[in-house]
């Protein structure tokens, strides 16, 4: 799930005009939440990335049934 979310991250336009070219990861996920909520699966991750311009700290939620 993070190297997926890093990869849709990094490619998208809004990021790259905020943060500049060379979007990488800063630090490693430090929050990362497993929850089962009404029967459904939850993750969270959190995690900072830096570009050449700019630095911002990116969530994911991912669910499945």
């Amino acid at each position: 799930m993070f190297e997926d979310a890093m990869t849709s991250v990094a490619a998208h336009s809004r990021v790259r005009d905020a943060l500049g070219p060379g979007l990488r990861v800063e630090s490693e996920p430090d929050k990362v939440v497993y929850r089962i909520h009404e029967g459904i699966a939850e993750v969270y991750l959190g995690w900072h990335v830096q570009g050449a311009v700019g630095k911002a700290e990116v969530q994911v939620k991912a669910t499945g049934s």
